[in-house]
């Protein structure tokens, strides 16, 4: 996939295929891995998450629970809108953005 591709035409497939657990590499090594790191290696309760590339927020959400707050970027706006739409924590923020321009207007 080429730098000018665009995430947002998958968003609600990929979204799918996460939440069915169709993806077995990030059912079972990705997503266990990075909640381990959370709850094992830091104190989550006090931080703010930033998650770069939140793609539609599904790993965001299941952070979520385990954080303070975490806001999640990305900048596909499709993918922010289903994200939106499937947020189900309260401490979580999704905007469409990237980076460079989250990190000069923060």
């Amino acid at each position: 996939m080429g730098k000018d591709f665009d995430w947002g035409t998958i968003a609600e497939e990929r979204h799918n295929i996460l939440e069915s657990g169709d993806d077995k590499v990030f059912k079972h090594v990705l997503k266990p891995i990075i909640i381990k790191i959370i709850t094992d290696e830091i104190n989550s309760r006090k931080f703010t998450i930033l998650d770069i590339g939140c793609f539609t927020g599904y790993l965001t959400n299941i952070v979520g629970g385990l954080c303070n707050k975490i806001v999640g970027i990305d900048p596909s706006e499709k993918s922010i809108i289903l994200a939106k739409t499937k947020n189900t924590v309260d401490n979580v923020e999704f905007l469409c953005t990237n980076l460079q321009e989250f990190a000069e207007s923060n």
